[in-house]
């Protein structure tokens, strides 16, 4: 228990606020920065991931760093999520575009 100006708040309750205040505030800025990539134009194709924190992107990318397979992995990535282009949006924890395009670089 912890007491917090006479009221004795139990710490499974603090516990609990804690962590809704936390995903609360993760969804606002994601909210907020689709908002803005919204206001300044299109999105390129967004390489989804079906593993919490991108789990499933690390493991192709270190499974295929280590048999030294990195260009087969990006052909892949742009053939399956950007069929003829060269952009997408991927990320472990934070966005990040890649692309082979030259204007875009």
């Amino acid at each position: 228990m912890v007491a917090l100006a006479n009221v004795d708040i139990p710490t499974p309750f603090l516990v609990l606020g804690a962590i809704v205040l936390y995903v609360g505030y993760n969804t606002a800025i994601r909210l907020h920065t689709v908002a803005r990539i919204r206001k300044l134009g299109a999105r390129a194709p967004v390489r989804k991931s079906y593993l919490p924190f991108s789990f499933d992107l690390a493991y192709h990318v270190l499974k295929h760093a280590l048999r030294d397979q990195m260009y087969e992995l990006w052909v892949g990535f742009f053939a399956n999520w950007s069929p003829g282009h060269y952009t997408i949006e991927a990320g472990v924890g934070q966005r990040v575009i890649l692309t082979c395009e030259p204007e875009n670089i």
